[in-house]
């Protein structure tokens, strides 16, 4: 958005207040989420096309138990009216990693199924242990 100077009072409130709202959501999922990207996948965006909705995000609030108006937090957040979040309105540090590493896996690997392979193999892994634990994700998940 524009620099705090250049913005109108009424946009400086707005910004405020969506900054809270984001606050407000990311104490609360790190009580049960450390990790913010993960957060993120866990409550928010469970079909992972990198978005959230008012449906996921609602759902992912009350699964965290909230108990203010997740509607007022959602307009909070959705200040652009666009009826969805990307994952760089919640933590643009990590998406800006997460984007680079998707590039980086599109351009090195023929399929999600190569990138396992080849992680696999590198690492000497024969097992389902370490990275590739019962709760990450399967090559089929990244499809």
């Amino acid at each position: 958005g524009p620099p705090m100077k250049a913005m109108t009072s009424s946009q400086r409130i707005a910004a405020s207040g969506q900054a809270h709202a984001l606050e407000t959501v990311k104490q609360m999922v790190q009580t049960k989420e450390p990790c913010l990207m993960k957060a993120w996948f866990r409550f928010f965006d469970r079909d992972r096309n990198g978005k959230t909705d008012f449906t996921e995000f609602k759902a992912g609030m009350e699964e965290l138990r909230f108990k203010g108006d997740i509607r007022d937090v959602w307009e909070q957040l959705d200040q652009d009216c666009i009826s969805e979040l990307p994952f760089q309105t919640f933590e643009k540090q990590s998406a800006t990693i997460w984007n680079k590493f998707r590039r980086f896996c599109g351009a090195t690997f023929q399929s999600p199924k190569d990138m396992i392979r080849q992680i696999k193999y590198a690492s000497g892994e024969k097992s389902k242990q370490g990275i590739f634990r019962d709760d990450a994700l399967t090559a089929e998940e990244f499809v």
